[in-house]
């Protein structure tokens, strides 16, 4: 009988001897970790022994092969469900962490009481890891739950929040210290046995957290989380020099998000004005807006990036026209207009916020009606063709006549400021929007992702086709991917020879998203076919490379990497 008992099994579980009852208990035990046998246990079919760890009794059995062993035993898990009469989706988040009937009733004891109702204590933000995290995700939730959990004395409404709460318990999300913006959790049950914590990135982990939403309405909770707890620093501009307007629309943009949209707030991923599409022509079709009526807000990030825009109409002085006879009876009366904004466009909610408070602080009327900007001037600028550079106006009415020096916004007009391709006008059907190529239906390209005609050549210089879809996208929205490709060849014996290769695609974001998947240390996508996933590190590793970085398929059929 050996004198040490040795554990072969990675963190195993072990068995408390307490008045004829196994409990299970978890030691983080290690591979290789030796105890003194106290004694061995002859009785019964399996030969038995104990030992004593930190006072306490454990029994051990004999495997012929290793000896005395510790072997790790899996727990039985529960299915949880608040109520055994219907399925309940809120649960979802509960059953993928992994629970144990007595985890169940420990929660229901605590937080249950008579009648089905809630004690007051589960709605304590102060019993959780990140108290304004918990906070936070209980506030934005709500407007996702079905609208029967919207009654406050509702069964079902108790049911979400007792469930809730539980998976909040579990997971345990904090804001992580040491990858700013992401959140940290335990993934399962038996990561947190084994206080293994992961940093996800928000929508994953809000994923995880809440898997009955879908993509679209995690991606609002995302960009609410990041306007409150990562908010971007901006610093608010205004002028009324044609430069600026230049700058504000040409610029680039720093990172957008998704912020959400109104006839009055839009994101600027969407303005068909922005960036540097414009320099084949003779002016920046914003240039226009600089005749004095107008001035721009725009955005800037510390490192220089336009976060924002707005183009606002200055007060104007209206003198009294009221007239007896033909003659002017109050010629020194007159009002003063306020500021009229078009809409704002920013990259994230943050930035259109705050441009929205400024405007706010000086009075200026957002409400995007139509008939606000007209009687304002705006530059006449010609080409060589008689034609004028513009911009798309975001207020009705779009029509301009010209008066002396300057175009007039005026609801009878005879020139259209509806074209998105910089030129005020309209004498062919249509143009294209980069070499202003006068276009008729037949021989027109049309861009979805622009929403703006283009000339064959002209589309073929900014578009790509998609290798899996083949449909095509702007050169900026297709992405380089990767995969393994197999061919056949015949050797000189007259043998059919397998070879493969790597071959690079180019794909739209949506293929890209569906059909491949990112390897970080690669920092490439691959085909999703062509890459396993290491559950252990949380990454995708190209099935070519395993070997070489030291990957090792175990018995369970995932791959961990030797040496830790």
């Amino acid at each position: 009988m050996n004198d040490y008992v040795v554990a072969i099994a990675e963190d195993p579980y072990v068995y408390r001897e307490d008045s004829g009852i196994n409990i299970q208990e978890d030691l983080n035990l290690k591979k290789g970790t030796r105890f003194e046998l106290i004694k061995e246990i002859l009785d019964g079919h399996e030969p038995r022994g104990m030992v004593c760890i930190e006072g306490k009794y454990y029994t051990v059995t004999l495997n012929p092969k290793y000896g005395w062993v510790l072997r790790k035993q899996k727990l039985i898990y529960t299915d949880y469900e608040y109520s055994n009469t219907e399925t309940h989706k809120y649960s979802q988040a509960v059953n993928d962490f992994g629970v144990t009937q007595q985890m169940i009733d420990d929660h229901w004891t605590k937080y249950r009481i008579d009648g089905g109702m809630l004690s007051s204590r589960i709605f304590n933000h102060n019993d959780h890891r990140d108290r304004k995290l918990a906070s936070f995700l209980s506030e934005i939730i709500d407007q996702f739950v079905d609208e029967d959990l919207g009654y406050s004395h509702s069964d079902l409404y108790n049911r979400y929040w007792l469930d809730f709460y539980f998976a909040l318990s579990l997971y345990r999300p904090r804001r992580s210290e040491r990858f700013p913006g992401k959140i940290t959790v335990y993934k399962d049950h038996q990561s947190y046995v084994d206080d293994k914590q992961t940093a996800l990135r928000p929508g994953r982990a809000f994923s995880i957290l809440f898997p009955y939403l879908d993509p679209a309405q995690i991606g609002i909770i995302v960009d609410s989380y990041r306007t409150r707890f990562a908010p971007r620093n901006f610093e608010l501009h205004t002028s009324t020099q044609l430069e600026d307007f230049v700058w504000a629309y040409k610029h680039d943009h720093c990172k957008y998000e998704d912020p959400s949209t109104s006839m009055e707030r839009k994101s600027l991923a969407t303005s068909c004005m922005r960036g540097d599409g414009f320099n084949h022509l003779d002016h920046h079709p914003a240039e226009f807006y600089a005749s004095g009526d107008f001035m721009i807000v725009w955005l800037t990030t510390p490192d220089g990036y336009i976060g924002g825009r707005c183009v606002v109409r200055l007060p104007e002085i209206k003198y009294s026209t009221y007239k007896v006879d033909g003659v002017l009876q109050y010629p020194f009366d007159y009002d003063v207009t306020v500021h009229i904004a078009a809409p704002v466009y920013g990259t994230c909610d943050t930035s259109i916020n705050m441009i929205e408070e400024y405007l706010d602080s000086i009075g200026a009327d957002r409400s995007c009606h139509s008939g606000g900007w007209i009687g304002a001037k705006l530059l006449a600028l010609v080409n060589s063709n008689d034609r004028y550079y513009g911009a798309y106006i975001d207020l009705e009415p779009r029509m301009l006549s010209r008066v002396g020096d300057y175009l007039i916004i005026d609801r009878d007009g005879d020139l259209s400021a509806e074209d998105t391709g910089g030129i005020v006008g309209n004498y062919h059907e249509y143009y294209c929007s980069s070499c202003d190529e006068g276009l008729d239906e037949y021989d027109q390209y049309y861009s979805e992702e622009l929403g703006e005609s283009f000339c064959e050549s002209c589309y073929s210089d900014r578009h790509t086709h998609c290798d899996c879809c083949d449909e095509s996208y702007l050169n900026d929205n297709i992405h380089e991917a990767l995969r393994m490709g197999t061919w056949t060849e015949t050797n000189d014996k007259g043998n059919r020879i397998i070879r493969t290769r790597r071959v690079e695609d180019y794909v739209c974001e949506h293929c890209l998203t569906e059909d491949y998947r990112y390897c970080e240390e690669e920092d490439e996508h691959w085909s999703h076919e062509d890459v396993a996933y290491i559950e252990d590190e949380d990454i995708c590793v190209p099935i070519h490379l395993l070997e070489e970085k030291g990957f090792k398929e175990q018995e369970d059929g995932e791959y961990k990497r030797e040496g830790e």
